[in-house]
């Protein structure tokens, strides 16, 4: 037996058990832009999310990531998932172990900023290019950023809060710097991305502009 015979056995395990278990979820594959729309469906598939593999116990608040059980073979990375559970998209699919799923719990844009001259003042302003559009994301509360004098111990200025981003985007798109605006028009600033096996993680804060 190969690699592919055997990932094929396992992909067929998975969905079988999710046929038991789970709940039938739409999968969209579409571009950055407004992805979950009615052209970029490929139709449902039954689905399990699990916290182990047995199944046994619930998920941990300060984990984003799930097991997905589902037929492999009809998903790829970054696929979005919506069903009654919530919104999650395919994180990560190694070679012979369990698929990763992110659950998603915010709908963002995300945008580049250049600097436009205003006609009237002559003052630069910030313009927010759009690359992604009614995106899924994850974000969770990380910590609060407080900013000390190294000689008196005293805080300088206010504390910032951090809040760790998981984003389901393809590798060399998303920059230090890049604004991210969530479904309430709260701004943020992406402080240090990283392209992880689950998508984009990155340390988000509010944005000045």
């Amino acid at each position: 037996m190969d690699g592919a015979r055997l990932q094929a056995l396992i992909y067929r395990g998975y969905a079988k058990e999710a046929a038991r278990i789970g709940i039938d979820y739409e999968i969209f594959r579409g571009p950055p832009m407004s992805p979950i729309q009615p052209a970029y469906s490929q139709g449902s598939l039954p689905c399990a999310f699990i916290a182990d593999a047995k199944a046994s116990v619930f998920q941990k608040y300060q984990t984003p990531t799930w097991i997905l059980r589902a037929d492999g073979s009809q998903l790829q990375v970054l696929d979005i998932l919506v069903g009654p559970f919530g919104t999650f998209y395919v994180a990560s699919m190694q070679p012979n172990l369990p698929i990763e799923a992110v659950r998603c719990n915010s709908t963002v844009s995300i945008g580049r900023v250049s600097y436009e001259e205003d006609p009237v003042t002559l003052v630069l302003v910030p313009v927010v290019t759009n690359y992604a559009e009614d995106l899924p994301m994850f974000k969770q509360y990380r910590r609060e950023e407080i900013r000390k004098d190294p000689t008196t111990g005293q805080e300088i200025g206010n504390a910032a809060t951090v809040w760790r981003a998981f984003i389901p985007l393809v590798n060399e798109t998303m920059l230090q710097g890049d604004v991210i605006t969530d479904e309430n028009a709260i701004k943020y600033t992406v402080d240090a991305p990283d392209f992880t096996s689950a998508g984009y993680a990155a340390n988000i804060r509010l944005a000045s502009l």
